[in-house]
């Protein structure tokens, strides 16, 4: 799995302009520009335009190689418990799975389809 934090900012362009500054690279971005992921040579972070989750939050995410029902079933074989998973619902980008973590932090994690924002 990959790791990628996902930054909400208030200006993606604006933003994304500052990490480029720092060296990272642009390696996908959304038609509409409110999603872009940059390419660091120790992972990616994905800037995103802040919609209600106060500019400055910053997510945990991970992006999966293999189905989320993988994820899914490999998380439930382990004993976390189903009720602390959520449902793998569809986005403009894949699908994505939201989890609780034991101290109760939500993580995401992401199924990607290039095709359908890239």
């Amino acid at each position: 799995m990959l790791v990628m934090p996902i930054l909400y900012v208030r200006d993606p362009a604006r933003s994304r302009a500052f990490y480029e500054s720092l060296g990272l690279a642009v390696s996908c971005r959304s038609r509409p520009g409110s999603w872009v992921e940059l390419q660091a040579s120790g992972g990616v972070v994905a800037l995103h335009r802040s919609q209600g989750q106060g500019t400055g939050t910053v997510e945990l995410c991970f992006v999966s190689e293999g189905p989320l029902e993988q994820v899914r079933n490999q998380v439930v074989r382990s004993g976390h418990p189903e009720d602390k998973i959520g449902e793998i619902v569809d986005e403009e980008f894949g699908r994505s799975m939201r989890l609780v973590d034991p101290d109760g932090i939500e993580v995401q994690v992401n199924e990607h389809d290039q095709e359908l924002y890239a």
